[in-house]
């Protein structure tokens, strides 16, 4: 037998970001003040100024090569009397030649939301143009903003929200406009700089801590009964438990309620979730509404519902009608249906405070092409009014654009959208008939109209069940007044499907998106046990993952002993899972980091690194965590454990992601030096890491990363490829990207195209291509990929005949069932199809006190349902173990064939024993593999 290189797992037993900004654009004629009061109300926002109350007045000119004069001068405007005129003669050679700066006049923290307002007009210039910055005082090129105006004639308005990804200690921020472009003349007013008090936009319950022990009972009839229960298994603890005797005249005559502890706002978002069942011998039924506790007719939501004896998770995304205090707000469960049982558990409404703007088209305002619509009745009982729009499509489409549905006038027509604005979109939906298998589908689009750039790809797969779907998501690119889209693309299989209640909420730069409530409904076409797909997974994993293994035993003199016994016993697989790591975490001493390195050694084989090899962290600018010796002492540890280890990233190109070196080159415009200087770091982290690690991302994200392609050229690319060979001969060299599995059931998107695009250029001029990383981040309902989908993906991209390998997996949809399940299911597809060599998990140990969700273990170290299922699949569904007698040929034969690996093999007879370590399991050329024991009798 033949070994296939270093294989990737061991047995357990036996092994041991960025700042956000956005842009208002606000009417002279209205103070900014006046705009976040009416859009937000008195008590959602507050200003404190960071540079002084009348900042303008203190800055100072900065003209180096003397070619601009100033002045303060008097202007007339409702909102300032004063204004900086700044005259430039032109001949700069940098944009900072001529600046206004002001430091700041009180501390910025990381993590700070801050506003920065202007006013600036033109007035002379053919092309009038600044640059307004925020940065470090001492480093030009640490700051929070930087965006290029370009003013008219008349007074306009500029207003930038930003999460600081920086501290400023006190004057060593500095307010800059930047006016060395030429020959102008500009006035600037206005100024001011503030930090926003935003924490009613991270979310906060607006029913207290315990809201089910707050729950009171109203029984008009005198026949009900409630009580608080214990509750285990579930992701809470108790429930309110009530019966009822009799049906009652109405609904609401047996009410269960709580009232709200927090000040509401109108317009503002909120997220309702409780969990409920029947705990009667048949179903239960009730109405779940939120309600003015004063005017009970004034309903922001109102649900009819059946459950059964099951605990059914419900969580809808809707809108506060008005503004409460706190009490004058109730959720209410309406439950006069009869005699019944039904407890309510795991209650909590959340408020993400009032959006700048928020929309709802009306339903008779959508048009379309590809399709036929018509506005229709629905039965009453469902949250979202009395009409839906339904939708029939009659033929199938070769691409989902071919037929769109979108409201008309467009969203937003006059919003300018800066590249970290945040949206938040909610809808109704459900499926009438499908002609395909996979059910009714839509995909929900915004897309910037000019170019077809879309921030957002949404797609849904219905049932025949009204489901609510929302998702947040950032612009990720700016766009201009009037070129905003947002459609509905239906162009799949003949289907009929209804939509209703389509909201849009626009929340500028005040939030992360990651801060706005997760999708409601989780599940995914080929969940279910007995799915489709399954067999054939199952089939491709025998194939592909399992040889037969016999074992023979022979004495000292080679005859067969019949009769002894055989252990066969995994430890460690061949196929790679792997775990992102931090390199300095391994490379703690303390009491940390050995507990870090003990469960590496315990889950994975293979090992990625997070952080410490891109271009920034390898050349200094990310602090003492990423020193180089750090990472080198991590991968000696790592090699003298035997892991696979993964290189992460050599270039990724873009900007933002170059080093401060690279950038000073890149705004220099010193191109040579800046293409050289990418090969320098080629060269330098491949052959300092030379015999350390195992396989190199070379390139990472070119999809949303090309800004060096789009100065370099592509060609560039296949430079970057060639000079890691020259340096590593014999190492595989991959291409990574994402969104290419977590598209919800897209299998021809433009991110998936522009991958496959790259890899057919690659190998059509000949570039050292040897792999095809995949990213599969799955953090939102529309990205559960369904299981048949994943397989039509892979085969699309194994037809390079490169391996495949699963580079970044996670999973966060904060329902832990639906994670363990997607896991079991997605790693299957993934490890039963032919082409993949390797699933690494990104995010697996939380850091400190930060508990991401996308970890696999708490905070605490226990571990989650999904890490559960992972570590099930990977050492029990996929781990060889077996145990028999050898047979009158003195041979044993693993009855369930074995998995790929290593294994140790012992064999006794009487008294004497012989046990083979790391006997390699790979290779199955004729679909047998014997290994041959022999046992030395006396």
């Amino acid at each position: 037998m033949e070994a296939s290189g270093k294989s990737r797992i061991m047995e357990p037993e036996t092994c041991r970001s960025v700042s956000v900004e956005c842009i208002w654009r606000i009417p002279v004629s209205m103070s900014l003040f006046t705009v976040l009061t009416a859009c937000l109300g008195q008590t959602a926002i507050a200003l404190s100024p960071i540079c002084g109350s009348d900042p303008l007045t203190h800055m100072s000119l900065y003209d180096s090569r003397h070619l601009a004069t100033a002045a303060l001068v008097e202007v007339s405007h409702s909102g300032f009397a004063q204004a900086w005129q700044v005259e430039t003669t032109g001949g700069a050679q940098y944009t900072w030649d001529v600046q206004l700066v002001k430091s700041n006049e009180v501390a910025i923290a990381l993590g700070d939301s801050i506003e920065f307002v202007f006013y600036a007009r033109s007035l002379s210039g053919s092309d009038p143009e600044f640059i307004f910055r925020f940065q470090q005082n001492h480093s030009p090129y640490d700051g929070i903003v930087h965006r290029t105006i370009r003013p008219g004639t008349d007074w306009q308005c500029y207003s930038f929200q930003v999460k600081s990804n920086l501290d400023f200690a006190v004057g060593c921020g500095q307010v800059q406009f930047q006016l060395g472009f030429g020959s102008q003349a500009i006035q600037i007013g206005g100024l001011q700089v503030s930090h926003i008090d935003t924490e009613l936009y991270k979310g906060h319950s607006v029913l207290g801590n315990d809201p089910i022990d707050n729950m009171s009972l109203s029984d008009t009839t005198g026949s009900a009964d409630s009580y608080v229960s214990a509750v285990t298994g579930e992701a809470f603890h108790c429930g309110c438990h009530v019966e009822t005797m009799s049906l009652a005249v109405q609904a609401d005559d047996v009410e269960l309620y709580a009232p709200t502890t927090e000040t509401i706002a109108a317009k503002s978002l909120l997220h309702l979730v409780f969990y409920a069942r029947s705990a009667g011998a048949g179903n239960a039924t009730f109405d779940a509404v939120v309600r003015s506790a004063s005017t009970p007719g004034m309903e922001s939501f109102r649900l009819a519902t059946t459950v059964s004896g099951d605990w059914v998770r419900f969580s809808h995304a809707f809108t506060s009608l008005d503004d409460y205090e706190p009490a004058e707000a109730q959720v209410v469960f309406q439950l006069g249906y009869g005699a019944q049982a039904i407890e309510i558990g795991g209650l909590d409404i959340r408020q993400y405070g009032p959006p700048l703007q928020m929309e709802e088209p009306p339903l008779h305002t959508f048009t379309g092409f590809g399709h036929t619509r018509r506005v229709v009745s629905i039965a009453p009982g469902q949250p979202f009014g009395k009409q839906a729009l339904h939708v029939t499509l009659t033929e199938s489409k070769a691409n989902s654009w071919e037929a769109q549905l979108y409201p008309t006038p467009m969203i937003y027509p006059d919003l300018h959208v800066d590249s970290s604005d945040v949206f938040f979109v909610s809808f109704y939906a459900r499926q009438i008939s499908s002609d395909s298998d996979m059910g009714a589908r839509m995909t929900s689009v915004v897309e910037r109209y000019s170019d077809y750039q879309k921030p957002l790809s949404f797609g849904v797969i219905m049932d025949t069940n009204w489901r609510q779907y929302f998702v947040p998501f950032t612009a990720g690119m700016t766009v201009e007044p009037g070129d905003f889209k947002a459609a509905l693309f239906v162009g799949y299989e003949p289907q009929v499907f209804e939509i209703a209640q389509m909201q849009w909420y626009y929340y500028g730069g005040l939030l992360n998106e990651h801060t706005l409530p997760a999708q409601a409904y989780l599940d995914y076409p080929g969940r279910e046990s007995d799915a489709h797909w399954r067999p054939a997974a199952a089939s491709r994993i025998e194939q592909y993952r399992k040889v037969d293994l016999e074992v023979e035993v022979r004495d000292a003199n080679g005859l067969p002993l019949p009769g002894a016994t055989v252990d066969i016993n995994m430890t460690r697989h061949d196929y790679g899972f792997g775990m992102a790591a931090s390199y300095w975490l391994i490379d703690d001493q303390g009491p940390a980091g050995a507990a870090y390195r003990e469960k590496l050694l315990t889950i994975c084989n293979c090992v990625a690194n997070h952080n410490c090899f891109k271009m920034p962290a390898w050349n200094g600018d990310w602090g003492s965590n990423y020193d180089r010796d750090v990472t080198l002492r991590a991968l000696q540890w790592l090699k003298d454990n035997d892991f696979y280890v993964r290189g992460h990233v050599m270039v990724w190109p873009s900007y933002t992601h170059i080093s401060s070196q690279a950038r000073t080159l890149w705004d220099n415009r010193q191109n040579a030096a800046l293409e050289q200087y990418v090969l320098n770091h080629i060269q330098s982290v491949a052959s300092e890491t030379k015999g350390y690690v195992d396989e190199w991302d070379v390139i990472n994200e070119p999809y949303d990363n090309h800004d060096l392609m789009d100065r370099f050229g592509d060609s560039v690319m296949i430079d970057w490829f060639d000079k890691a060979r020259s340096i590593l001969p014999s190492v595989p060299l991959f291409i990574n990207d994402y969104s290419i599995l977590a598209t919800g059931g897209e299998t021809d998107t433009a991110h998936q195209q522009r991958l496959y695009d790259i890899i057919e250029y690659l190998q059509d001029n000949q570039a050292s291509l040897n792999g095809i990383g995949i990213q599969a981040h799955f953090g939102r309902a529309s990205d559960l990929t369904p299981p048949n989908i994943l397989v039509k993906i892979l085969d699309r991209f194994s037809t390079f005949n490169l391996p495949i390998e699963i580079t970044e997996f996670t999973l966060k949809f904060y329902n832990e069932q639906v994670e363990a399940d997607y896991m079991q299911d997605f790693m299957t597809v993934i490890f039963s199809h032919p082409s993949t060599v390797g699933i690494v998990q990104w995010d697996f140990w939380p850091l400190g006190d930060w508990p991401n969700h996308e970890h696999l273990y708490r905070l605490d170290g226990s571990i989650k349902p999904k890490g559960q299922a992972y570590l099930d699949l990977v050492y029990n569904t996929w781990w060889t173990r077996a145990h028999g007698i050898t047979n009158a040929s003195g041979r044993f034969t693993a009855p369930d064939r074995a998995f790929k690996g290593t294994y140790q093999i012992q064999a006794s007879y009487g008294e004497h024993s012989a046990v083979l370590e790391d006997v390699e399991v790979v290779l199955d050329k004729s679909d047998a593999n014997r290994v041959i024991v022999t046992l030395a009798l006396e």
